[in-house]
């Protein structure tokens, strides 16, 4: 019987290799909305079950709403531009001034000789879980041995058996279930509207928790300066990181089935992204010469100015 169950229920979460909208462009109208309409039934049976399962589980997250909006709030994503900001004065003012500082994957913030630890941490890599069942030297290391760092992953990650902060439901979890392409909300307790980037779900997060001001620097989308095709025809991606070594050159082919054009229009995607579903004002962009044209850039008249190294306070 549970084998009968399972064929029917992954017929019925089935998803074709056109229905990723943040990957392939399509020219058809009518494509588009099956594709749309296919994503949307997939993730509203994939949403009930886990909610069903893990009951408990998005309570902390719930709880925290709009809490913090008398502080400020820097998301460290893992672009270049990471490599422009002072720690020394950004640690200044976490321990100061009460700055909660969120990073997510193998962040620059994991270095521990920087002297800046993260208040929050987000994971949703499929890998970086593996990793932790596996007990593999990771990320993972660097959370036991700074509990004060609060992980934040999706729900289907809830584990009291694994995960330390599951057992003593400390744990901060989010829906990561998608995609509603007939929502713009970014509420992060309900399923996924916009494309499946981690960044993208740390600001959902952030801005669900409600803070005066997000500053951000990393999400700089310039991995694409980086791309090649091969001589045989791959999509091979380098990396374009704080670090020159954050992966190493991955055959991207299979993602983008209609070629380099395909890519492009994924990258195109990221950018509108930005604009449709986090246009808010309280988004502050570090880096002034980014792409991303969203975000308010900061002044230099601006107090954090001073956090980056090319400040007059450097």
């Amino acid at each position: 019987m549970n084998v009968v169950l399972s064929k029917i229920f992954n017929s019925m979460v089935k998803v074709d290799s056109k229905s990723s909208l943040s990957h392939h462009f399509q020219e058809s109208s009518i494509e588009s909305i099956k594709s749309k309409l296919n994503s949307l039934r997939s993730s509203v049976l994939i949403y009930f079950l886990l909610r069903w399962k893990f009951r408990r589980a998005l309570d902390n997250l719930r709880k925290i709403r709009d809490t913090k909006t008398h502080k400020i709030a820097l998301i460290v994503a893992n672009g270049p531009s990471c490599n422009l900001i002072n720690w020394e004065t950004v640690g200044f003012y976490q321990k100061t001034k009460g700055l909660d500082i969120f990073c997510l994957n193998d962040s620059p913030l994991l270095d521990q000789t920087l002297g800046v630890k993260p208040n929050y941490l987000l994971l949703s890599d499929p890998q970086d879980y593996l990793e932790h069942a596996n007990s593999s030297k990771s990320i993972w290391d660097f959370l036991s041995e700074n509990p004060k760092t609060r992980l934040i992953s999706p729900i289907d990650w809830h584990s009291p058996e694994l995960i330390a902060p599951c057992k003593h439901y400390e744990c901060l979890h989010f829906v990561d279930t998608g995609r509603n392409h007939f929502s713009n909300s970014t509420n992060p307790l309900f399923i996924r509207t916009y494309p499946p980037m981690s960044v993208f779900k740390l600001l959902s997060v952030v801005k669900f928790m409600g803070y005066q001001k997000i500053f951000v620097i990393g999400l700089d989308i310039s991995f694409f300066h980086s791309i090649k095709v091969t001589q045989d025809g791959k999509i091979v991606q380098t990396s374009i990181h704080y670090k020159d070594n954050y992966h190493e050159p991955e055959d991207m082919s299979h993602h983008f089935p209609n070629g380099i054009g395909d890519y492009f229009y994924f990258i195109s995607q990221n950018f509108l992204a930005l604009r449709k579903y986090f246009d808010d004002r309280r988004f502050i962009n570090l880096d002034r010469d980014s792409l991303n044209d969203t975000f308010q850039k900061i002044e230099s008249s601006d107090e954090e100015n001073i956090w980056l190294l090319n400040s007059n306070g450097s």
